[in-house]
């Protein structure tokens, strides 16, 4: 009997950097992983995270860089995060909500920098400490 062991698939360019897609599993095939794409060593594109107990990540970078809307789906298909990036930088507003659907926290950014940041109890009746 033969078992493999399917760790990740890349291919790398001949200076030995990443370049073109890119998969990674965790632990292994049935641990969830992570797809996406490097274009001269860098992230690049949207990259995808499915973990094990269900949650769904997206990301967008640009040359190595956070660069468009992150979000993250909880197990049941409801969203959990949303940020926006330019750069490298956060942008506008984020936000972070209960499984229940209330707000958990909102973070409005400028010029990269907060200039609010309010986080809510899991009922909506209450402002809570920010993580």
């Amino acid at each position: 009997q033969m078992s493999i062991f399917l760790d990740s698939v890349y291919q790398k360019d001949s200076e030995g950097n990443f370049n073109g897609k890119f998969i990674n599993f965790f632990g292994d095939s049935g641990g969830g992983y992570e797809s996406g794409y490097y274009k001269n060593g860098l992230m690049d594109s949207i990259w995808m995270i499915s973990k094990i107990e269900g949650s769904k990540h997206i990301r967008n970078y640009k040359n190595g860089k956070e660069d468009g809307i992150w979000k993250i789906f909880r197990k049941n298909g409801i969203l959990g995060l949303k940020k926006s990036w330019k750069k490298g930088t956060p942008i506008d507003t984020s936000y972070q909500w209960w499984p229940n659907g209330n707000i958990l926290e909102m973070e409005v950014f400028r010029d990269g920098e907060t200039v609010y940041h309010k986080c809510f109890s899991e009922d909506g009746k209450d402002e809570i400490p920010c993580p």
